[in-house]
Parts: C-alpha cells; structure tokens; sequence
C-alpha cells in the first residue's frame, strides 16, 4: 500500500476553510466538476467501494491497499468524479504518469466569489487563465502526497476570473515507484492514479 502519513502542504493560492459558505449566497452560481464533462478522461476508483462515490462503470485498479487511500471530503463537489488518462489500463507503468484536465467555464456577469476544491494522488498544478492558482500535494514527498489524496485542498480563485469565458486547466502527476510498496517500476495496479476536483463561481450579472 502506498505511504500514508501528514505534512505541510505548499500551496501557491489563497487558501480558504473547506466547506465556507459562499459570501454572495443570494447571487446565481456557475459550476463546474470533474468527471462530468471531460469526455477524453477516464473514471477511476481504487475498487468497488473506494471512494464512496464511485460511479458505475469506473474503470476500477483493484488497488490492495484501497481502503486506505482516496478518502478525501468531496461533499463540496458532490458532483465531481476521480478521472485520469483515458488509455489507462491496470498493467501499464503508472510511476510518474502525468494527466491534463482542461474545462471552460462560462460566467455571465461579474465574479463576486469563486472556490475551487481538489484531492489527488499524487500532485496537481492549477492554472486559471494562464495563472498558477496553486498546488495540492507532492511527486518528492509520499506524506505530502498520501495527505493530498485523502483531504480536499480549496482556493480561492476569485481575482483571477473575469466575465465570459475562463479556462482552468489542471495537470496532475502520478507520484514515483518510491512511492509504492513491494514494485519498481509499479503498474497502476500498484502505484494508482487520479485526481477530483470542482467549484462554484458567484457572479453578479
């Protein structure tokens, strides 16, 4: 099973408490998640079970050490699913794997508040209109890694929105075989990846 453990976490971004109601509850909201609108993306879960959420029709790992990992509180982004590269498959090299997830989103007015929350294992980049947002976990470190995948990052990426349309890219990375137990080089079988992430957008039209 992977490591497992807890650690500072770098974030380039303006952290926000997980979970903070919208400031401009009153206003309409844009939002957007992942595994909903990401046709060249897999979903993936670790098994059957894990996490909760787990869609039918995953592609599933059948990682061993499943119950241990992915626990992140998605209940600010119920709509959201763990994605990765579409060719995925079980058998194939996972170690430092990389995956980019590009959506637009389209907001009819002026941003008043804007969220975006994220896990994943095992290191994403967020960037909102060609601007780092910042990064939730680590492909050098396995605790920060493990910690990144069983709690949800949230940034506040308010400032850099604007009316019309935006586009938030997120690239994510699979951490190395170091990261793993007992393999080297891992398969995703032993060395899984993925990453969930989505958010609300405020705005005053």
């Amino acid at each position: 099973m992977k490591w497992r453990g807890l650690i500072f976490v770098l974030t380039l971004g303006a952290a926000i408490p997980l979970g903070a109601p919208l400031a401009n509850a009153g206003s309409p909201v844009v939002r957007f998640a992942s595994g909903r609108t990401y046709p060249r993306a897999k979903r993936v879960c670790l098994s059957t079970s894990v996490p909760t959420n787990c869609p039918a029709g995953a592609y599933l790992y059948n990682f061993p050490g499943a119950a241990s990992e992915w626990r992140a509180d998605l209940s600010s982004i119920p709509d959201a699913r763990w994605i990765w590269r579409a060719d995925t498959r079980r058998q194939a090299i996972g170690d430092l794997a990389t995956f980019s997830a590009s959506t637009t989103v389209n907001i009819p007015g002026t941003p008043l508040q804007a969220t975006l929350y994220i896990a994943v294992d095992d290191f994403a980049r967020i960037r909102v209109n060609g601007t780092v947002a910042g990064t939730w976990g680590s492909k050098t470190d396995p605790n920060a890694a493990s910690f990144a995948n069983n709690n949800t990052g949230s940034f506040d990426i308010t400032s850099l929105l604007h009316s019309g349309t935006n586009t938030i890219v997120v690239k994510a990375r699979n951490g190395p075989a170091s990261f793993a137990v007992g393999c080297g080089p891992c398969t995703y079988q032993q060395n899984p990846a993925g990453v969930v992430f989505g958010g609300t957008v405020s705005y005053q039209p």
